[in-house]
């Protein structure tokens, strides 16, 4: 069939953001009760087709992000990690951990639908070489007004300095300072923070954390922890699930304490 797929949105995208796709067909639009379809997959699993009329350039445009934001959403148990893992379990090494639900990979195919004759059923006809991917996170990739990547995701995939991580906290280069982070108001908190992870993410350098410790202006403690199974992480690597491709960490100053990996990086 003469159908074409003229914008698509690919890469790593936000769930709050427009994830739009434009089809053409120069073949069928004039058919008896015609549409064209989009068909949502997720987990390999058709959950919707979307139909519309062809508009007065016989296209259509579908934008898909209402659909998305019903299937990512964001994880409510990595806040103890370092003490206890997200199934609630007391574990002292696990200071990294999954997400289940805060990135998904969707898989968009085009097709259309038509009937035979006015009292005929529509038939719904799609081409898997119109299969289009996009991996969405939770939340949005409007560019931060103090970061140096370019726009997007690009941002916040951490291949450099100057990239950032996943959280609402103000990050610069991607270093949370204490002051932002607990405000003043508790020496003793738990927090986590999440990072982008792997190659298909475009995050290749987020093998280790490193953590810094001060009083004031005075150093008292420094060392990393490194992202691996056997801490609650993945390793970056290509061809990461989605459960691996967007990572928590425990970063509070309870999470740190009670972590049996690098005792001696907090001090009270």
């Amino acid at each position: 069939m003469a159908y074409t797929v003229n914008q698509s949105t690919t890469g790593v995208q936000g769930a709050a953001d427009d994830l739009i796709y434009v089809v053409k067909d120069t073949t069928n639009t004039s058919e008896i009760n015609y549409r064209y379809v989009c068909s949502v997959r997720v987990d390999g699993a058709e959950v919707i087709q979307l139909k519309q009329l062809p508009n007065n350039a016989d296209s259509a445009v579908f934008n898909t992000r209402s659909i998305a934001s019903n299937y990512v959403f964001q994880d409510d148990n990595p806040y103890q990690l370092g003490l206890y893992g997200t199934d609630g379990v007391q574990d002292l090494v696990k200071i990294f951990a999954p997400n289940t639900s805060a990135i998904k990979t969707f898989t968009f195919r085009f097709g259309y639908e038509y009937s035979a004759t006015a009292a005929d059923i529509p038939v719904v006809t799609l081409d898997a070489l119109t299969d289009t991917n996009v991996i969405v996170v939770n939340g949005t990739f409007l560019r931060p007004a103090y970061s140096s990547p370019s726009t997007g995701a690009t941002a916040y995939a951490l291949t450099g300095s100057g990239n950032l991580l996943l959280s609402d906290l103000i990050s610069i280069n991607s270093v949370i300072k204490t002051s932002v982070l607990y405000g003043g108001v508790q020496q003793r908190s738990n927090a986590a923070l999440a990072f982008l992870n792997g190659d298909d993410v475009g995050s290749t350098g987020s093998g280790y954390v490193h953590v810094s410790y001060y009083n004031g202006s005075t150093l008292l403690n420094t060392g990393y922890f490194t992202n691996s199974s056997t801490f609650g992480g993945a390793v970056p690597a290509a061809s990461l699930s989605d459960e691996n491709s967007l990572i928590y960490f425990g970063c509070g100053t309870d999470n740190l304490y009670y972590q049996n990996i690098f005792r001696n990086i907090l001090y009270f």
